[in-house]
């Protein structure tokens, strides 16, 4: 796979923390442990199409627990 420019812009959501404690562009848990779509060691930051989605993803694979200052 290799990086390529598009012809359109693309949103996307991470949950993080304001404060900086759990920076949005940090990819260190992807390559502690394997995803969907990376191996160990890979880094890769996940992302979601729609804010929602990016908020569930966090409470099912965070065991409930948010960063701090989300609602």
């Amino acid at each position: 796979m290799t990086a390529q420019t598009l012809d359109r812009t693309l949103s996307s959501f991470r949950i993080g923390d304001p404060a900086g404690t759990y920076p949005i562009f940090d990819a260190t848990g992807s390559t502690i442990a394997p995803g969907r779509w990376n191996t160990p060691g890979s880094p890769i930051v996940y992302t979601s199409e729609h804010y929602s989605t990016a908020l569930l993803e966090k409470l099912v694979h965070g065991s409930g627990r948010l960063p701090p200052n989300q609602h």
